[in-house]
């Protein structure tokens, strides 16, 4: 399976589990668990790790500025042109993340726990 066709399976997943545990009951509910499997796989496994290899990056272009190119220039430009596409980087994932996060707060998607306010109700008068 390609990594394109992964991710349409991923986009479709994400987009009728909801529908699908309303509509379909137990097997609604597989896929929407196996959705929110995925969700949690994404957050606790890929993003910290892809962060963790970012942060690499960074000492390794440090290294390379202060250390290893400290006589030659050519070698500390390499590693400054490291270092600020690593904070680039990192500031567009982080950005990303951010939006991300706002997104699912106010549309209230659902994949990450119902934020739904309850019903407002009126008094039975019974005290």
């Amino acid at each position: 399976m390609s990594m394109r066709t992964f991710s349409v399976f991923l986009l479709i997943s994400f987009a009728i589990a909801p529908a699908a545990v309303h509509a379909a009951g137990t097997g609604g509910l597989a896929l929407y668990l196996f959705s929110l499997q995925i969700v949690e796989l994404i957050n606790h496994v890929f993003v910290p790790f892809i962060y963790t290899i970012g942060f690499v990056i960074f000492v390794w272009g440090c290294f390379k500025y202060f250390i290893y190119g400290a006589d030659s220039e050519e070698e500390r430009k390499k590693g400054r042109d490291l270092v600020v596409w690593t904070l680039v980087g990192f500031f567009l994932m982080t950005s990303l993340w951010g939006l991300v996060n706002i997104l699912t707060g106010t549309l209230n998607f659902g994949i990450f726990g119902n934020t739904t306010p309850p019903v407002p109700t009126l008094p039975t008068g019974a005290n």
